[in-house]
């Protein structure tokens, strides 16, 4: 029987690359793995990350027989100028999902206050009651949403010019034309964002663990800000556009939308808690700091305004049995949940909080060590090693390493309010 040799390539190191960083752009990173696994059979994990990070890569001896990984300075500083600048390539995702935002922003300023209420919200987020009388407007758009290609013009005419219009001859439509033209391109840029958001969770989660790139500052504020704004509303089945004909698609649609979110781990966690934790370390203007060392903040100028809106909705997603409040309640109700409190350099806790009795017992309040050490760290990082634990404005500054010397009644009478 016949034996088969096969040669490899000199730039098979390239090729491999080539390939898997592709599979990685689209967030696949078992995929990417998978392109060396099968190449070579019994490849082992840390050596394709290696290879992506740089440390390592694949050179072909005899005659293209055999290969063999290796550390050799020339070889590896080749292979290094075929690796993807990941930082960028996240920077550039960031920065289309912001002009998505922008975007939707400029074509609800291209339609009456009437028009925007109606094409860009309520039909996006209030069912007719009777879907046997909708407007030509909303069977198109519905039928839009549910992916049909729309025939006939519906009272609309010239439907294809429409869809194919550039923005910058917007000026051109009339009235009818403008409100399904600004509801198609809403249409495209929340799927759009949409797939976006998809892509770069699944792209900094495995950049991440690989160690292809470090911690993106406020990107948990993006996606918060998308879910909050956008995206929410569009995935809620009861919400929207409806036709008789496509509902069940349109619904369809909307739970498959919903399901890969969930497949992130800021979507996951938004609608598990209807808020993102922050990194404490990215630098908010305004934040509570809780017992496990979870921190939530919010960027702004008002800071006590911040700390009402952030309070409120901490309390009403975690803490509903505390009901609604002013601030002072919410700020309350939280601390007697061992929250602490931060306004820059100013960090400071509560004198005692509840025990498991709600309502009926107090004990004295202490910093837990994952408070402290998050604490340590951000005085660290921001205000040279010392922070502000005076609450009434005034100033009682105190260096981490006093804190570190303190005992659990000298951190109570610290930073208690």
């Amino acid at each position: 029987m016949a034996r088969l040799q096969f040669t490899l390539g000199e730039n098979i190191n390239e090729i491999l690359l080539d390939i898997a960083q592709n599979k990685m752009k689209a967030g696949d990173f078992d995929g990417a793995l998978q392109v060396y696994e099968q190449s070579f059979e019994g490849f082992p994990t840390e050596l394709v990350v290696g290879i992506l990070q740089g440390k390592y890569a694949i050179r072909t001896t005899n005659g293209g027989r055999d290969i063999t990984v290796t550390s050799d300075t020339e070889v590896v500083e080749e292979s290094r100028t075929h690796l993807q600048d990941w930082n960028t390539i996240i920077k550039s995702s960031i920065k289309q999902i912001k002009e998505y935002c922008k975007y939707i922003t400029w074509l609800k300023s291209k339609v009456t206050i009437d028009l925007n209420d109606y094409c860009l919200t309520r039909y996006m987020t209030n069912p007719s009651n009777d879907k046997e009388e909708l407007s030509p407007l909303c069977t198109l758009t519905a039928r839009y949403l549910a992916g049909h290609q729309i025939e006939g013009n519906y009272k609309l005419p010239n439907f294809q010019r429409m869809v194919n219009l550039g923005d910058e001859n917007i000026e051109e439509l009339n009235s009818d034309e403008r409100k399904y033209y600004c509801i198609v391109r809403y249409i495209r840029a929340i799927k759009n964002m949409h797939n976006d958001l998809i892509t770069l969770s699944k792209l900094d989660e495995g950049l991440l663990k690989w160690g292809l790139i470090e911690h993106v500052p406020f990107l948990a504020d993006l996606y918060e800000n998308c879910l909050d704004n956008y995206l929410s509303d569009f995935y809620d089945t009861e919400k929207g556009y409806h036709h008789v004909m496509c509902d069940e698609e349109v619904i369809k649609m909307k739970e498959q939308m919903y399901e890969e979110m969930l497949t992130t781990e800021y979507g996951k966690e938004y609608f598990r808690n209807g808020i993102l934790v922050k990194d404490i370390l990215d630098g908010y203007d305004a934040g509570y700091l809780a017992p496990d060392g979870t921190f939530y903040g919010l960027r702004g100028e008002d800071r006590e305004l911040l700390h009402v809106q952030l309070g409120d909705m901490l309390v009403k997603k975690m803490f509903p049995q505390f009901g609604e409040g002013n601030s002072f309640d919410i700020e309350y109700a939280l601390m007697q949940e061992g929250y602490m409190k931060i306004h820059h350099d100013r960090v400071f806790g509560a004198f005692a909080f509840r025990k498991e009795d709600v309502g009926k017992d107090y004990k004295l309040w202490f910093p837990t060590e994952s408070q402290l050490q998050a604490i340590y760290d951000y005085a660290n990082k921001f205000y040279g090693g010392k922070i502000n634990t005076d609450s009434t404005f005034g100033t009682n500054m105190v260096s981490v390493s006093a804190l570190r010397q303190m005992d659990d009644i000298a951190l109570h009478n610290t930073f208690k309010i």
